[in-house]
């Protein structure tokens, strides 16, 4: 994470990040929560997806701005080329990303994963995955402490990790969670 922590002081950057197929609170909220950081440090960031979020996501504070590949393939296919780096959040397997993954792999972006799924591809430069972890959201926010950017989180941040959290907990009562999940949301709160 050093390498991208590093990358990532340079204001500027084009950013994307990418999350799977019919993707879920904590694809969302993971992904809206590293944009708003990234955007607040002068990078220039656009969420996409392969197609369309449920419903139950759209109060998230940026969810409008994601950009769909089911609704606008060529602008998608545009912010992968000229990505200078590209997250790929809660997702382990490119197929997951369907239509965008030809470009991806294509890309010479650096591609970073932050992922808490079992067995993830090695198609990134650094990769982030941590099964025991409750969620993506939980492990961005870990990423945020690790490279030195959480001063750059803000209460609409905030919002968006929870999200993911109490998405991938089922509201804390899957078996998921552990002191890690309660400490990052006691300062998500």
């Amino acid at each position: 994470t050093a390498d991208v922590a590093a990358m990532l002081q340079k204001p500027g950057k084009q950013i994307a990040m990418a999350i799977h197929v019919n993707p879920d609170g904590d694809a969302i909220g993971s992904a809206l929560g590293l944009f708003r950081v990234l955007n607040k440090m002068g990078h220039h960031c656009r969420v996409i997806s392969p197609n369309g979020l449920p419903a139950f996501v759209n109060w998230l504070p940026g969810a409008e701005t994601i950009c769909r590949m089911s609704d606008a393939p060529e602008t998608v296919l545009e912010i992968i080329r000229q990505a200078h780096i590209i997250f790929a959040l809660d997702f382990n397997e490119l197929q997951r990303v369907k239509d965008m993954e030809p470009a991806i792999t294509a890309s010479n972006a650096c591609k970073v994963l932050i992922d808490h799924h079992p067995g993830p591809e090695s198609f990134c430069t650094c990769t982030l995955s941590d099964t025991s972890a409750s969620s993506t959201a939980e492990l961005v926010f870990r990423f945020l402490q690790e490279t030195g950017l959480e001063p750059y989180m803000d209460k609409e941040v905030a919002t968006c990790l929870f999200c993911g959290i109490m998405t991938d907990t089922g509201c804390f009562s899957y078996n998921s969670s552990n002191r890690h999940t309660w400490e990052t949301v006691a300062t998500l709160l």
